[in-house]
This record gives structure tokens, C-alpha cells and sequence, in this order.
């Protein structure tokens, strides 16, 4: 069930980590990385709106971030990101361990937003057991995302959360 989550469009406290510079699609923002996360270049090269990232063992934490389209004003707003995010646990929750998804807030110094996690029931051989969705918007862009990762990346997961929290857009030059 997970392994398809990623084609659709993340409690620990993180440890102090340096910003990185990320293109997704026409925007550039900035966030908190951790030495362990690793740009995929493919997935720019194949959904150029998108940018991914994974541990060394791509089913231990894989994150996919896109850009929503620019003509989506009301997407950056609560109402419209809790929306997108209740469509979002629709879907997810047929397949999920959870009767019920929470919805559950991100918010930081210039980003905010919300997302979704689920348990896949049996995950087969190769495949994520957990997923979370959701939406985070900085400086009036909205970015959705999926993190699938393994029992050996829960850990990760919050760090992942905690990083879409310091999402900045950059400033234009």
C-alpha cells in the first residue's frame, strides 16, 4: 500500500542542524537537514516540481516534497491546507492500521501547515510500513509532501517534521 503513496505527491527533539538550500520546481527554500539525509537527483530530473531526499537506506526514510501549483492562493491558507490534508487520511485510511487519522499541526517561525500519518497492516518485502502526508506552506507557496519510512526511521520522522517547520521561501534578489 505505501510503496504507491510516494508517487502521489513526515517526538523527539531534533538536534541542532545546518540549513540547506532546496530548488522545488520554480521556488527555493531553505531548511534544516540532517547530516544523514541525502538528496535523490533523480526524482528532479523525472517530476521537476518535486525534490526528494533519503537516508543511505532509501526504506529506512524517503521524503518528497512538490510544489503546489502557483495558482492555488487558497491553498496556504489553514482552511485550505486542513482540506487538502483531510483528502489526503480519505485516501489513506482504508489501508491503514489507525480507525481514525489525526490531523496534526506544523508550525514554525515562517512555515505552517498540516499532515497525516498511517501504518500499513503488512507491508510487503521492500515496502514502507508508515507513511505521512501533508501540507506546509512558507512566504505564500504551499508545498505538499509524503515521508514513507521503516520501523528503523520512527526516529527519523520527527526530525523530518521538525525540519518542514523551518521551511523558508527564500527572498527573491
Amino acid at each position: 500500500m505505501l510503496a504507491g503513496a510516494a508517487s502521489c505527491a513526515l517526538a523527539a527533539a531534533p538536534a541542532a542542524s545546518p540549513n540547506k538550500t532546496l530548488s522545488i520546481g520554480d521556488a527555493t527554500v531553505s531548511m534544516a537537514w540532517s547530516p544523514a539525509w541525502h538528496i535523490d537527483e533523480s526524482v528532479a530530473r523525472e517530476q521537476p516540481k518535486s525534490v526528494a531526499f533519503q537516508t543511505d537506506d532509501p526504506l529506512r526514510l524517503r521524503v518528497i516534497v512538490s510544489a503546489a501549483p502557483g495558482s492555488s492562493p487558497g491553498l496556504t491558507t489553514d482552511d485550505g491546507m486542513r482540506d487538502v490534508v483531510a483528502k489526503m487520511a480519505g485516501k489513506l485510511a482504508p489501508q491503514s492500521v489507525e480507525r481514525e487519522l489525526t490531523t496534526k499541526p506544523i508550525a514554525g517561525a515562517s512555515a505552517r501547515g498540516y499532515y497525516v500519518c498511517a501504518t500499513d497492516p503488512a507491508p510487503k518485502p521492500d515496502e514502507y510500513r508508515y507513511v505521512c502526508q501533508g501540507v506546509v506552506s512558507s512566504g505564500g507557496r504551499a508545498f505538499a509532501f509524503t515521508a514513507l519510512y521503516s520501523d528503523s526511521g520512527k526516529a527519523d520522522i520527527d526530525k523530518v517534521i521538525s525540519a518542514l517547520a523551518t521551511l523558508e521561501l527564500a527572498k527573491a534578489t
